[in-house]
């Protein structure tokens, strides 16, 4: 399970530019300054916050929280910002694109 105990995104520094995009964010390679580990950030848009977190985003955040295989890159917080939700997730050097 995830810790989502409201956690402060100034806690990571990113890596350079994005290294993904779609349709719902932005995904930035990141280092945890407290501890040094390399982590993916994603940073999701969230157009108004007035109507709540948007369905696909709690579906995502539902999903991720309970799956554990080596497989699935891991989610190990979830931070809330005035106008961004950033997923950490476990950093992978390759995505499956490249993989294939």
């Amino acid at each position: 399970m995830p810790n989502c105990d409201g956690g402060d995104i100034s806690n990571y520094s990113l890596v350079g530019p994005a290294i993904g995009s779609g349709a719902y964010g932005s995904v930035y390679k990141g280092i945890n300054k407290t501890t040094g580990d390399t982590v993916a950030l994603k940073r999701t848009k969230i157009e108004n916050f007035t109507d709540g977190i948007p369905s696909t985003t709690l579906r995502e955040i539902s999903i991720l929280s309970e799956l554990s295989h080596p497989n699935i890159v891991s989610l190990k917080d979830v931070i809330t910002t005035d106008t961004h939700i950033w997923f950490v997730q476990e950093y992978c050097n390759m995505d499956l694109s490249k993989l294939l």
